[in-house]
């Protein structure tokens, strides 16, 4: 008896398993922001949010530049709008631009014509150099925001690993936390400014990717992420609202 009871649980968590996964599957490719790439390769996504900045930008790409690495800028269309010379010389040191919105206001809260209106107004500022990715501000979003740029033809890209480079902790940990995390296909959020406070010092996120690209030489490559794209299927971070939103602390400062 008690066998035939544990046999029926079984039969009908199965039959639950196949039903969650049937509606789930369409869904996880309808809604699920892109957080890293499945692949065997040692190739990894560094990414910078709420850029452009006068100073700490150009100082990040001649570190870049110094390892042969490629990056992805997700940029404000606020901060590009003023620092168009900056805009320019990180597309032609050959790294991705992306989309983050104009002011960095949090998708979930915004109307669908603000969305909309905050997408294309950062795009107007990037001009020719954007890449079709967005990132919400934040990593904050809901269905309807998702869709939203994804019907404006964006991919919508988050992160696999985030080692809190917005708050006072030093380049070298910083850099520690990354090569704990670091594995084939991820993407790192890192910040090359701060939406809510650009006067923010960013030299220890710099000095955290010279550690790592200097610890991690000639084992990880490092590119922008349309080029990841192109090493392997994307992955979704297919989970609800809450959980798949960025921590509190994150809400201050992606």
């Amino acid at each position: 008896m008690l066998n035939a009871a544990r046999r029926y649980l079984r039969f009908v968590k199965l039959g639950l398993k196949g039903a969650v996964d049937l509606v789930g599957s369409p869904r996880r490719k309808l809604y699920g922001p892109i957080t890293d790439v499945l692949t065997s390769e040692k190739i990894v996504a560094l990414t910078f949010d709420d850029g452009p900045h006068p100073v700490y930008t150009p100082r990040l790409l001649n570190v870049l530049q110094h390892y042969r690495a490629t990056a992805t800028f997700f940029m404000l269309g606020g901060a590009a709008h003023a620092h168009p010379e900056v805009v320019e010389i990180v597309a032609k040191a050959g790294h991705a631009l992306g989309n983050h919105s104009y002011s960095h206001c949090d998708f979930r809260l915004a109307t669908r014509s603000r969305r909309r209106e905050e997408i294309l107004e950062c795009s107007k500022s990037l001009h020719r150099y954007e890449s079709k990715i967005f990132r919400p501000p934040y990593g904050s979003e809901n269905m309807g925001s998702h869709f939203d740029a994804r019907n404006m033809g964006y991919a919508v890209v988050k992160w696999n690993i985030a080692v809190g480079d917005w708050e006072q902790i030093s380049g070298v940990e910083i850099a520690r936390r990354i090569v704990q995390q670091i594995k084939p296909g991820a993407i790192v959020l890192l910040h090359d400014s701060i939406a809510k406070n650009p006067q923010s010092d960013r030299s220890s996120t710099i000095e955290a990717v010279e550690r790592l690209l200097e610890v991690t030489r000639g084992e990880y490559t490092y590119c922008s992420i349309p080029e990841l794209f192109r090493f392997g299927r994307p992955r979704t971070s297919f989970r609800s609202i809450k959980q798949a939103r960025a921590p509190r602390q994150d809400l201050t400062a992606t």
